[in-house]
């Protein structure tokens, strides 16, 4: 991979929960929670040409995500909700080239606008 032009590319997916604590509260405590799998790959820079060819994968992984958090929701509307929130991505350890074994982990943060009727 040295000296060459490489994209990382990666995306997970799960289950998601989030139990919400005294929703009907103006202002309450959201605790989500996502576990799944991902995808994780460094593939060879293909912005020039208009395909993806396989061949043009230089490494990639398939690993496990655990995603918890909290969040403080505030009811602003009786269909909208406003929230901020923290959270930590574990994942398996990563066996990329090139790649810390915890670089996919990590703290996280969020702003979420929730529509809808509550």
């Amino acid at each position: 991979m040295a000296g060459e032009r490489v994209r990382p590319l990666m995306g997970y997916g799960g289950f998601f929960i989030e139990p919400i604590i005294q929703s009907n509260k103006l202002v309450h405590l959201t605790i989500p929670l996502m576990f799944g799998a991902g995808w994780v790959g460094y593939i060879e820079d293909w912005r020039r040409r208009d395909d993806f060819d396989r061949e043009d994968l230089i490494d990639d992984q398939v690993m496990w995500v655990i995603e918890p958090g909290v969040n403080l929701e505030i009811n602003v509307a009786s269909f909208f909700r406003f929230d901020v929130g923290v959270g930590y991505r574990f994942t398996q350890n990563a066996d990329l080239i090139n790649t810390s074994k915890n670089a996919f982990e990590g703290m996280n943060y969020n702003v979420t606008l929730k529509f809808g009727r509550f």
